[in-house]
């Protein structure tokens, strides 16, 4: 056997041994439990927010590594985390932990604290996130091959009296994803400096007039300068085409006036959307 083919499966064995000591930890690290999940308070500079708990349901010990970034949400309202170093030293400054770094033993709970630090005359929403990275208490050394798992603590932070602006952006009525259902989708965005609970209801008419249906608008939470889409589902009754109109009425903190969407209901469903740009 040749040098390199002995470097070549000394290297092969090095991952795999690698990957399996990850895969040995990673029991005892999905057993490290946080409370809470998610924060949202009224702040001002100095609160000190309900302490974090870390416990560890585990056989062995864990070390976790605490630090700050950013959140936010996409279109659908999945999270989004920003975590760069640019983040983690910006949202540092807003939110400091203590400590930094935890030690904990099986069947131990130990709390992580942190304090809001608000800058002269800011009023408005903050949301940073608190990571907790969970390392085993004796990690090895394995050359950078090695699974971190790491949960998000979801802040949603209120300084001062802010004002939440959502306004529809686009609409569209587009098939369903159950068989023969409509959507009514909704996309909404925040102008305002503080986030919002946006949501309403869709009354749905035919080409009399007469009201077929009326149905919710599933909420959603809007954080300032983010967009959302909010999705109400119809079932059409039977054979029911023709043509028809969805009147949409945003409910939140600044109602928006109701707007309609003109729709025809064929064999297969030929939708039109209407208002704004399409997504």
């Amino acid at each position: 056997m040749t040098l390199s083919r002995v470097r070549r499966w000394v290297w092969i064995w090095a991952v795999m041994a690698a990957a399996l000591a990850a895969a040995l930890a990673a029991p005892a690290q999905a057993q490290v439990v946080v409370r809470p999940a998610r924060i949202e308070a009224q702040v001002q500079d100095g609160t000190e927010l309900p302490p974090i708990e870390v416990s560890n349901r585990g056989h062995g010990p864990v070390r976790v590594v605490a630090y700050t970034g950013w959140g936010g949400h996409d279109l659908q309202g999945m999270p989004v985390y920003r975590d760069d170093a640019a983040a983690r030293a910006e949202s540092s400054r807003y939110v400091r932990l203590e400590p930094d770094e935890l030690h904990v033993g099986p069947g131990e709970t130990v709390p992580l604290r942190a304090t809001v630090h608000v800058p002269d005359g800011f009023a408005g929403g903050l949301y940073p996130v608190i990571f907790l990275e969970v390392h085993p208490a004796d990690s090895p050394d394995l050359a950078g091959v090695q699974a971190v798992p790491r949960i998000a603590v979801i802040t949603l932070l209120t300084v001062g009296e802010g004002t939440a602006q959502v306004r529809p952006e686009a609409a569209v009525v587009r098939p369903g994803p159950g068989g023969g259902t409509l959507e009514v989708a909704v996309r909404v965005r925040n102008e305002g400096d503080v986030h919002a609970l946006a949501g309403g209801k869709v009354t749905i008419t035919d080409g009399s007039g007469a009201e077929v249906a009326r149905i919710p608008l599933v909420p959603g939470l809007v954080l300032p300068g983010a967009e959302r889409e909010l999705v109400a589902q119809w079932l059409p009754p039977g054979p029911a085409g023709g043509s028809y109109v969805a009147t949409v009425r945003l409910e939140g903190p600044v109602p928006a006036p109701p707007f309609e969407l003109a729709f025809t209901l064929d064999p297969v469903p030929a939708l039109a959307g209407a208002g704004g740009a399409g997504w």
